[in-house]
């Protein structure tokens, strides 16, 4: 049976509106307008923080991405800078994980991680872990995952990246949950939570209240489930979080399949139907698909 907390909505809402909030538009701007003033390993450089800036949710740009990866992937070889290549082929594998090309990730991660130890890239190698614990994660290999994972937060420690660290706890609550471990994971999720609050990181916060609440769901725990699914709708609204820009479904698909194992088809088809509307807005045939699957059931 899982703890319970006390993680309201009221502690949450007393957050700043100051976020850190990504993808920063005004950084990828910024950067796009240095991009042509820089020369050698500062051009990679700058291509690589392109790239990286649109891996950030709420909406991922995975052509984004792979596109200024691909050119830094490339005048790092060709100038022999080990560090941009590491970054770049990284950044390549985070590409080939949101288009679910898990076998291209996985190759492109390994590649990277020894270029990363061998400029003496705590940070790189840190980050490079938590994204290959994720890919091996989305392959059922949860023993390899969390191993990836561990080890990814002894470097995000280390150099205290909160980013990071918030990202590694959610994963390894995820792999606890898919094990059966509710308390572990449990603990986890709280922890990112917590973490992102004092970080203002507002997406990053109704995502964890998402996880949390789907965290209660697999226990079984509707009722509970659904309080977190609606702390965090509330608190999206409350911090402007658009979903309709964003690529994946925070709350409403949830709570319909909530309401669906509740046996309570009036409320999960109004939910299901929400979240159809904003898949349709969106574009994303997989997504639309899902959506559709539940309404169907």
């Amino acid at each position: 049976m899982l703890k319970k907390t006390g993680i309201f909505i009221l502690q949450i809402c007393c957050i700043l509106y100051l976020a850190a909030q990504h993808p920063a538009r005004q950084k990828i701007d910024s950067l796009k307008k240095l991009l042509p003033l820089k020369q050698g390993t500062q051009y990679i450089d700058c291509l690589n923080d392109l790239s990286e800036e649109y891996w950030w949710p709420p909406r991922v740009y995975p052509d984004s991405i792979s596109m200024w990866a691909d050119i830094a992937y490339k005048e790092a070889a060709n100038n022999n800078y080990t560090s941009g290549l590491a970054k770049a082929g990284m950044h390549l594998g985070v590409s080939a994980i949101y288009r679910k090309n898990f076998v291209t990730a996985e190759n492109y991660l390994r590649t990277a991680l020894p270029v990363f130890d061998s400029v003496h890239d705590e940070n790189g190698e840190g980050w490079c872990n938590l994204w290959l614990g994720q890919t091996l994660y989305s392959e059922n290999r949860f023993t390899e995952a969390a191993s990836c994972i561990r080890k990814s937060l002894s470097y995000l420690t280390r150099h205290n990246n909160n980013e990071g660290i918030g990202k590694a706890w959610a994963w390894l609550s995820f792999l606890y949950a898919a094990t059966g471990n509710y308390d572990s994971s449990f603990e986890y999720c709280t922890k990112s939570l917590l973490l992102r609050e004092t970080m203002s990181d507002h997406v990053c916060v109704a995502a964890s209240l998402a996880n949390m609440g789907y965290l209660y769901r697999s226990a079984g725990d509707y009722e509970d489930a659904l309080s977190y699914y609606r702390q965090g709708q509330q608190y999206g609204t409350l911090h402007g979080i658009n979903y309709y820009a964003a690529n994946w479904n925070y709350f409403e698909e949830p709570i319909g399949a909530t309401y669906q194992l509740m046996h309570n088809i009036d409320s999960s088809l109004y939910y299901l139907q929400s979240a159809m509307q904003i898949v349709i807005a969106l574009g994303p045939y997989n997504k639309l698909r899902k959506s559709r699957n539940n309404l169907t059931k």
